[in-house]
Order: structure tokens, then C-alpha cells, then sequence
């Protein structure tokens, strides 16, 4: 249960992650 838990927010993270790095390329290319 704990795993899954774990799983869940870093993949959470990792989500999180890609989005913020997709809006610094957004910025970037402006």
C-alpha cells in the first residue's frame, strides 16, 4: 500500500515536473 502510494506521487512529481518544463520551452521559443 505504501508503494502505491509512492508510485502515485512521484508520478505525480514527474507530471508536475514536465508541465513546468514544457511552460520554460514555451518561454523560451517567445
Amino acid at each position: 500500500m505504501l508503494v502505491h502510494v509512492a508510485l502515485r506521487s512521484l508520478g505525480f512529481e514527474a507530471v508536475r515536473i514536465s508541465d513546468a518544463a514544457r511552460w520554460i520551452a514555451f518561454w523560451i521559443r517567445e
